[in-house]
Protein backbone atom coordinates (compact mmCIF):
# COMPACT_ATOMS: atom_id res chain seq x y z
CA UNK A 1 0.00 0.00 0.00
CA UNK A 2 1.41 3.28 -0.99
CA UNK A 3 1.50 5.64 1.75
CA UNK A 4 -0.73 8.74 2.60
CA UNK A 5 0.42 12.16 2.19
CA UNK A 6 -0.08 13.56 5.05
CA UNK A 7 -1.13 17.39 5.49
CA UNK A 8 -1.69 19.16 8.57
CA UNK A 9 -4.04 21.34 7.14
CA UNK A 10 -6.16 22.40 4.08
CA UNK A 11 -3.77 25.54 3.60
CA UNK A 12 -0.96 22.87 3.15
CA UNK A 13 -3.18 21.12 0.50
CA UNK A 14 -3.61 24.79 -0.92
CA UNK A 15 0.13 24.84 -1.50
CA UNK A 16 0.20 21.87 -3.33
CA UNK A 17 -2.58 22.90 -5.79
CA UNK A 18 -2.05 21.75 -9.08
CA UNK A 19 -3.51 23.76 -12.80
CA UNK A 20 -6.84 23.54 -13.06
CA UNK A 21 -9.75 25.00 -15.63
CA UNK A 22 -11.08 26.69 -12.37
CA UNK A 23 -13.66 28.59 -14.59
CA UNK A 24 -15.45 25.84 -15.14
CA UNK A 25 -16.41 26.19 -11.29
CA UNK A 26 -17.59 29.88 -11.76
CA UNK A 27 -21.67 29.85 -10.43
CA UNK A 28 -21.37 26.22 -9.88
CA UNK A 29 -22.68 24.94 -6.48
CA UNK A 30 -22.51 21.36 -6.52
CA UNK A 31 -19.39 19.19 -7.52
CA UNK A 32 -18.42 15.59 -7.97
CA UNK A 33 -14.85 14.51 -7.48
CA UNK A 34 -14.53 10.88 -8.62
CA UNK A 35 -10.53 8.89 -8.02
CA UNK A 36 -10.53 12.32 -5.73
CA UNK A 37 -8.06 11.09 -2.66
CA UNK A 38 -4.81 9.25 -4.33
CA UNK A 39 -3.00 12.98 -3.66
CA UNK A 40 -5.53 14.54 -1.22
CA UNK A 41 -7.35 16.30 -3.88
CA UNK A 42 -4.74 18.47 -4.69
CA UNK A 43 -5.02 18.08 -8.47
CA UNK A 44 -8.85 18.68 -8.29
CA UNK A 45 -10.83 19.00 -5.47
CA UNK A 46 -8.78 21.83 -3.78
CA UNK A 47 -9.83 24.18 -6.24
CA UNK A 48 -13.58 23.21 -5.62
CA UNK A 49 -12.72 24.39 -1.61
CA UNK A 50 -11.53 27.58 -3.11
CA UNK A 51 -14.65 27.51 -5.01
CA UNK A 52 -16.49 27.16 -2.57
CA UNK A 53 -18.49 24.46 -4.53
CA UNK A 54 -20.41 21.84 -2.26
CA UNK A 55 -18.55 18.49 -3.04
CA UNK A 56 -18.95 14.61 -2.93
CA UNK A 57 -15.28 12.96 -2.96
CA UNK A 58 -15.80 9.54 -4.46
CA UNK A 59 -12.98 6.76 -4.11
CA UNK A 60 -11.96 3.31 -3.54
CA UNK A 61 -8.99 4.28 -1.26
CA UNK A 62 -10.89 4.15 2.37
CA UNK A 63 -7.57 5.11 4.14
CA UNK A 64 -6.86 8.69 1.83
CA UNK A 65 -10.16 9.23 1.17
CA UNK A 66 -10.54 9.43 5.34
CA UNK A 67 -7.30 11.36 5.75
CA UNK A 68 -8.69 13.61 3.20
CA UNK A 69 -12.22 13.79 5.39
CA UNK A 70 -10.14 15.07 7.90
CA UNK A 71 -9.00 18.38 6.27
CA UNK A 72 -12.12 19.19 4.01
CA UNK A 73 -15.62 21.10 4.98
CA UNK A 74 -17.43 19.30 7.38
CA UNK A 75 -20.33 19.26 5.11
CA UNK A 76 -18.25 17.39 2.11
CA UNK A 77 -19.43 14.39 1.39
CA UNK A 78 -16.92 11.35 1.16
CA UNK A 79 -17.58 8.14 -0.05
CA UNK A 80 -15.79 4.80 -0.93
CA UNK A 81 -16.78 3.52 -3.72
CA UNK A 82 -16.15 2.56 -6.97
CA UNK A 83 -16.24 5.36 -9.61
CA UNK A 84 -18.13 3.73 -12.18
CA UNK A 85 -20.41 2.03 -9.91
CA UNK A 86 -21.41 5.01 -7.77
CA UNK A 87 -21.91 7.06 -11.30
CA UNK A 88 -24.16 4.80 -12.42
CA UNK A 89 -26.39 4.57 -8.96
CA UNK A 90 -26.24 8.24 -9.16
CA UNK A 91 -27.92 8.29 -12.89
CA UNK A 92 -30.57 5.59 -11.78
CA UNK A 93 -31.81 7.84 -8.85
CA UNK A 94 -31.40 10.78 -10.93
CA UNK A 95 -28.95 12.88 -9.45
CA UNK A 96 -26.18 15.52 -10.81
CA UNK A 97 -23.75 17.89 -10.03
CA UNK A 98 -22.81 21.10 -11.67
CA UNK A 99 -19.49 20.07 -12.02
CA UNK A 100 -18.39 16.56 -12.45
CA UNK A 101 -14.33 16.26 -12.32
CA UNK A 102 -12.74 12.33 -12.96
CA UNK A 103 -9.38 12.49 -11.65
CA UNK A 104 -7.99 9.03 -13.35
CA UNK A 105 -4.30 7.80 -12.53
CA UNK A 106 -2.43 7.53 -15.79
CA UNK A 107 -3.01 4.78 -18.07
CA UNK A 108 -6.28 2.08 -18.71
CA UNK A 109 -8.36 3.77 -16.24
CA UNK A 110 -7.63 6.71 -18.13
CA UNK A 111 -8.58 5.06 -21.38
CA UNK A 112 -11.62 4.00 -20.04
CA UNK A 113 -12.79 7.31 -18.37
CA UNK A 114 -12.22 8.52 -22.19
CA UNK A 115 -14.46 6.11 -23.58
CA UNK A 116 -17.15 6.26 -21.00
CA UNK A 117 -17.31 10.01 -21.16
CA UNK A 118 -20.78 9.88 -21.52
CA UNK A 119 -21.75 8.53 -18.19
CA UNK A 120 -19.68 11.33 -16.36
CA UNK A 121 -22.01 13.86 -19.13
CA UNK A 122 -25.00 12.20 -17.50
CA UNK A 123 -25.07 13.08 -14.00
CA UNK A 124 -23.29 16.79 -15.05
CA UNK A 125 -25.30 19.93 -15.50
CA UNK A 126 -22.87 22.26 -16.82
CA UNK A 127 -19.25 20.55 -17.00
CA UNK A 128 -17.07 17.41 -16.81
CA UNK A 129 -13.28 17.55 -16.80
CA UNK A 130 -11.43 14.81 -17.17
CA UNK A 131 -8.32 13.63 -17.45
CA UNK A 132 -6.34 13.14 -20.74
CA UNK A 133 -2.92 12.30 -21.94
CA UNK A 134 -1.02 13.31 -25.26
CA UNK A 135 -2.26 11.07 -27.49
CA UNK A 136 -5.24 9.55 -26.62
CA UNK A 137 -8.39 9.78 -28.47
CA UNK A 138 -12.07 10.62 -27.02
CA UNK A 139 -15.61 10.74 -28.45
CA UNK A 140 -17.65 13.89 -27.68
CA UNK A 141 -20.73 13.13 -26.14
CA UNK A 142 -23.86 15.16 -28.46
CA UNK A 143 -24.70 18.23 -26.46
CA UNK A 144 -21.27 18.64 -25.23
CA UNK A 145 -18.15 20.92 -26.39
CA UNK A 146 -14.54 19.72 -25.54
CA UNK A 147 -11.26 21.39 -25.50
CA UNK A 148 -8.01 21.14 -23.72
CA UNK A 149 -6.54 22.62 -20.72
CA UNK A 150 -2.85 22.07 -19.83
CA UNK A 151 -2.06 20.00 -16.26
CA UNK A 152 1.33 19.34 -16.83
CA UNK A 153 3.92 18.65 -19.94
CA UNK A 154 2.20 15.12 -20.92
CA UNK A 155 -0.60 15.16 -19.21
CA UNK A 156 -4.37 18.01 -20.00
CA UNK A 157 -7.45 18.05 -18.65
CA UNK A 158 -10.04 17.42 -21.15
CA UNK A 159 -12.97 20.02 -20.48
CA UNK A 160 -16.37 18.87 -21.75
CA UNK A 161 -19.06 21.85 -21.15
CA UNK A 162 -22.66 21.46 -22.42
CA UNK A 163 -23.86 23.33 -25.25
Amino acid sequence: MAPVIEYPTITHVAQEARPYPTYVLENAKTGLCLFSAAFMGHNEAIHFVLEDVFTTCIDIDSVKLEAMADLYPDDWRFICRDAWEYAEAAWARNETWDVVSVDTFRGNATERSLSDLSVWCRIAEKAVVATLEEGQTYEVPEGWTAHTFQRNSEVYWLVLTRD
